[in-house]
């Protein structure tokens, strides 16, 4: 019996206390003038609006860089091996363009859009060695990646 007393005891005790803690907590934040910790709270006021603008860039990227992401994950292959290789240097290029973004690498990234830009004016002039179809299929995609890659670039 004494043991369970003694139990109950340590257990009110926690969570009186506990709970106090998060009362003082609560009446810092709600009363930021009249205590002296209200540079810190306007510190924090700032910092939680800057990441907020961050945020709404950041999901702007995200957007861009999934569609460059699946852009490249389905891009077709060609019967003429020439644009296969082409690609391949494309999608490896974006791939390497996606990676410096998100790692805010800024010497990576020149290095991957020049890359890129690269590849692009290869396959714009192996097109002449394709078919109809397959020069609107590819350019359907080019499109698409360049102006992904373009909308990225802008948000900086």
């Amino acid at each position: 019996m004494a043991k369970k007393n003694i139990g109950l005891f340590i257990l009110i005790g926690m969570l009186s206390v506990s709970c106090s803690v998060e009362t003082l907590n609560y009446v810092s934040r709600s009363d930021k003038g009249q205590m002296p910790s209200s540079l810190v709270s306007n510190f924090d006021n700032h910092y939680v609006e800057d990441k907020a603008m961050s945020t709404e860039i950041s999901v702007e990227k995200v957007k861009y860089v999934s569609d460059l992401s699946n852009l490249i994950t389905v891009f077709p292959k060609f019967k003429n091996s020439a644009v296969n290789a082409e690609i391949k240097k494309l999608k490896a290029a974006v791939q390497s363009y996606i990676y410096a973004t998100t790692e805010a690498n800024f010497k990576q990234k020149r290095l991957a859009y020049r890359d890129y830009a690269q590849s692009y004016k290869t396959l714009q002039t192996l097109k002449k060695y394709m078919n109809r179809d397959d020069v609107e299929l590819i350019d359907r995609y080019l499109t698409r990646i360049k102006a992904n890659i373009n909308s990225l670039e802008y948000l900086k």
